[in-house]
């Protein structure tokens, strides 16, 4: 006869399964990124016959650098979310593998930290794609 294997006690997760945090990261920065897209879609500088104007058009490429970059430093809370669901809580839904794959990308815009987050993202989910399996 064989003996059954002892009773395995679930192992402690300190923050619990990881929804709570994956749902609410998922909608920030979702939000984060769409406001990021539509903030600077009139700047074309241009002047006021449609002539380029230089001085006009670097005036706007530097705005739309810095609010970029202020975005980043907004998202980094929410991102850190995100990585706290997917590391200390092993949360692994399927619908969140699909939206880090999709957003991701997007995510890499928002330099400096959206860039390194993106990148660590698609890395981390490529490794471990195998866990997200249904």
């Amino acid at each position: 006869m064989e003996t059954p294997p002892p009773p395995t006690t679930p192992g402690i997760r300190p923050f619990g399964s990881g929804v709570f945090f994956a749902i609410p990261g998922t909608v920030f920065l979702l939000y984060i990124l769409i406001d990021a897209a539509g903030g600077h879609t009139n700047d074309t500088g241009t002047g006021p016959a449609g002539t380029s104007d230089a001085q006009l058009l670097g005036r706007a490429v530097g705005e739309l650098l810095v609010t970029l970059a202020a975005r980043g430093f907004v998202a980094l809370p929410v991102v850190a979310v995100l990585v706290l669901a997917l590391l200390a809580c092993r949360y692994r839904a399927v619908w969140l593998y699909r939206y880090l794959l999709a957003v991701s990308p997007p995510l890499m815009l928002l330099a400096p930290f959206g860039t390194l987050f993106g990148a660590w993202f698609v890395i981390y989910l490529w490794k471990h794609r195998r866990e997200f399996v249904v």
